[in-house]
């Protein structure tokens, strides 16, 4: 049966890979593919959407949509972005379509609300220093050679359900040191974690703010503590 299931899953998501000949990809019984990329997807960030973490608290569930890339023979511009980023020889299986990475870094991350949060920040100033930005990459995986290195994940993340493939860096900073440096080919799913609650308890307008290069990108969510 399990074996079955394989055979499925290969030819109903794996195979439209090979009718594409991506690169030199060898597809295996097991529905994950031999791959030269370690990245299979690349998405040009335009925008984000944010949502509450179902059953969880102090957590706000991120992710960036957009223009995406995939590995396929049509596709030049996956491979221009492939090239960029030096991920052009990781010789490993891999998912189909599971590794994806941002194109571009962000520049910054800004966070306020409506109401005062506690008495040290007051409606509209920035939480940049009480919610921490929650993500991984596999940037640092690939520039090294594809050489996996032991990370520590926070504990918390497990209820998050982040990646903790020991592929991937954990990148776990106040909102206010998110910078272009620290963020590069992040993958598209990532978490707002607050540090602590807000002195009153009841409901919260934040807008969250994001700004790649020269464009800024701002929602809003109502969430209640």
């Amino acid at each position: 049966m399990k074996r079955l299931k394989s055979l499925l899953y290969t030819l109903f998501f794996a195979a439209p890979l090979l009718l594409n000949g991506c690169h030199k990809e060898k597809f295996l019984e097991s529905g994950v593919i031999s791959s030269d990329h370690y990245v299979q997807v690349y998405i040009e960030p335009n925008d984000f959407e944010l949502r509450p973490v179902a059953g969880i608290e102090n957590a706000i569930h991120a992710h960036f949509i957009g223009k995406s890339f995939e590995c396929s023979s049509s596709d030049t511009k996956f491979y221009e972005y492939a090239k960029l980023f030096n991920d052009v020889s990781y010789k490993g299986n891999v998912l189909p379509f599971a590794n994806k990475a941002l194109t571009e870094p962000l520049t910054s991350v800004n966070i306020v609300c409506d109401k005062d949060f506690d008495a040290t920040h007051k409606a509209g100033s920035s939480l940049g220093d009480v919610i921490m930005f929650c993500a991984t990459s596999p940037y640092e995986f690939i520039q090294s050679g594809y050489k996996k290195k032991i990370y520590t994940y926070p504990d918390y993340w497990k209820m998050l359900a982040m990646n903790q493939n020991g592929i991937v860096k954990p990148i776990e900073i106040l909102v206010k040191d998110v910078n272009k440096n620290n963020t590069r080919m992040l993958y598209p799913i990532f978490h707002l974690y607050f540090k602590k609650k807000p002195a009153t308890s009841g409901e919260y307008l934040f807008t969250v703010t994001i700004k790649i290069k020269d464009v800024e990108m701002v929602k809003q969510i109502y969430y209640t503590f």
